[in-house]
């Protein structure tokens, strides 16, 4: 009762300062402010960020305080706030003298050289903080960081695990440090350190939960799902469990659970868009392609600009034949992402099967321009301009395959099914060997393009040689 009285009386004071600076503006007059005053004007432009009435806020303090070391360092700050980093700089060496032992001062010339870059700076002003207060959260945080930024993620982690010491159920430091750890390669490490702090915290959900979250980074999906049974156990409301465990499910191929387990976590939370996605990837998986359509629906409904689900909804449509519906929804998809290569060789598929064969031939051009070299791409390409008639760019683009591909059987073949088609039958025997040598298994192949060679004494031969 009392501290909500006071923090009322707190706001009213505030909410009359700002009155009484607002009004010496308008009028153009000059009030006086003591500099506690100032500084909580200040404050309260930063929070509220407005840019303007913050620097006249600093011109008064200037003006009527030009040696308060507090407020200097609180116009660095202002400055460092506003990625001024270089001037704050400036202004916090004009001070360093008087303030050099100041911990506000200290922090802002740490928080200055981070924004720099010079981490290392940072981190030994920091560091001279943390001796005056062991655990100091937001210090620890900052070191954590700092080493992050220069690829020392074991001395972030050892930061990080001071931070969870403090503040057990901190998600974000729960995060950071399982990044870390994914990012030196630490799994077993990262698994024993949260096994011993659920040993001590047994009933900590976010414990629970990374550990869940590192299981299923090593792709150890069954302990994964345990460890978020766990966490749901302890709070059943902590819906990323949900999520998580329904995503290892899915990985493991029970589709059904999987999606039961999405479901569940909407008796807690309103369903995003990519719950939906995932539900409706879930029935395609298990072939139930007209609920899976109907959920990838209402992801765009959810969010439009969820580009994967209008390409699967132009999947299914293409796969079902309805080209002219999975043209609309393949071209939404573009909209919103014009470097995706799987939507441009969708997109292509779906225009040569139209009869669109211009349209077709400049989206598999744009996918070779995304640097996009699977085999099919190749394949399809070279089979869309050999359909048309184009036999010298259609070899050009196995050529240019091959190249890429050097160890793809597929192009070899259909490259010497062209080659033969062409009437040069020495370089297409010979493509035809090198086939044999990737993939006999796949020799059939070229008589679907070039039934006729199967009467050619010499491949004949190179088939009976591989053969035995």
């Amino acid at each position: 009762m009392f501290e909500e009285e006071y923090e009322h009386n707190e706001e009213q004071k505030l909410n009359h300062l700002i009155d009484r600076f607002d009004e010496m503006l308008s009028r153009n007059e000059f009030f006086y402010f003591d500099s506690e005053e100032i500084e909580r004007i200040i404050d309260h432009y930063i929070t509220n960020g407005n840019r303007n009435k913050m620097q006249e806020a600093i011109k008064l303090a200037d003006k009527l305080f030009p040696f308060s070391i507090e407020l200097q360092i609180k116009k660095a700050q202002v400055l460092v706030s506003y990625d001024e980093a270089e001037y704050a700089l400036k202004q916090l060496k004009k001070i360093e003298h008087l303030a050099q032992n100041n911990e506000d001062f200290i922090f802002t010339l740490a928080i200055a050289y981070s924004k720099l870059e010079q981490h290392l700076k940072s981190i030994g002003y920091f560091e001279r903080l943390l001796i005056k207060d062991k655990n100091n959260e937001e210090i620890l945080s900052c070191l954590a960081y700092e080493y992050q930024s220069i690829g020392k993620y074991e001395e972030s982690i050892k930061y990080l695990k001071r931070l969870l010491l403090n503040q057990p159920n901190n998600e974000l430091t729960w995060y950071s440090i399982s990044l870390c750890y994914e990012l030196v390669d630490g799994y077993e490490k990262a698994t024993r350190f949260i096994k011993k702090f659920i040993d001590h915290y047994p009933y900590n959900h976010i414990a629970w939960h990374y550990l869940g979250f590192v299981y299923q980074k090593k792709e150890d999906y069954i302990n994964a799902i345990e460890a978020y049974d766990y966490a749901l156990l302890i709070n059943e409301k902590y819906t990323i469990s949900y999520l998580y465990k329904a995503e290892c499910l899915s990985l493991e191929s029970h589709y059904k659970k999987a999606i039961q387990t999405y479901k569940e976590s909407l008796q807690f939370e309103e369903a995003s868009a990519l719950t939906y996605y995932s539900i409706g990837e879930c029935y395609e998986n298990l072939d139930r392609l007209d609920k899976a359509l109907s959920y990838f629906h209402k992801a765009v409904q959810t969010d439009e600009n969820l580009a994967d689900a209008w390409y699967a909804i132009a999947l299914i449509l293409n796969f079902q034949s309805r080209d002219m519906e999975a043209l609309h929804y393949i071209k939404k998809a573009l909209e919103l992402n014009k470097e995706n290569v799987d939507y441009w060789f969708t997109y292509a598929e779906i225009h040569e099967k139209i009869g669109f064969i211009e349209e077709a031939e400049i989206a598999y051009k744009k996918v070779i321009d995304l640097e996009s070299f699977e085999p099919e791409i190749w394949l399809n390409y070279s089979n869309l301009l050999y359909q048309q008639e184009n036999q010298k760019e259609a070899i050009d683009v196995l050529y240019e395959g091959i190249k890429y591909h050097p160890e793809s059987a597929d192009i070899f073949y259909r490259l010497s099914a062209y080659l033969f088609n062409q009437g040069d039958d020495s370089k297409a025997l010979t493509y035809f060997q090198d086939a044999l040598n990737l993939n006999y298994e796949k020799h059939q192949d070229i008589f679907i393009y070039m039934p006729n060679v199967k009467e050619n004494p010499n491949l004949i031969n190179l088939l009976n040689t591989y053969k035995k």
